[in-house]
């Protein structure tokens, strides 16, 4: 974990939600407009709690899921 860390300069942790996160904005936009829910995208890649994962996403993004997803 510290040499991941000292490479990388994030620890594994974020390293994968970061690798999630990606995974969940590409499918918010292969998916724009479409008749899925935001929450049914995140679920898929394993975050549970809505609240934590949108300030997650805005924190990595700069942009709410939903401004993706509906615009």
């Amino acid at each position: 974990q510290y040499a991941f860390q000292n490479r990388y300069q994030v620890t594994p942790n974020q390293y994968i939600k970061a690798i999630r996160l990606h995974k969940v904005k590409r499918k918010l936009h292969a998916f724009q407009g479409e008749k899925i829910r935001i929450s049914d995208i995140a679920a898929e890649h394993h975050f549970w709690h809505m609240g934590e994962f949108a300030k997650d996403f805005k924190r990595q993004f700069g942009i709410s899921p939903s401004h993706i997803f509906y615009d």
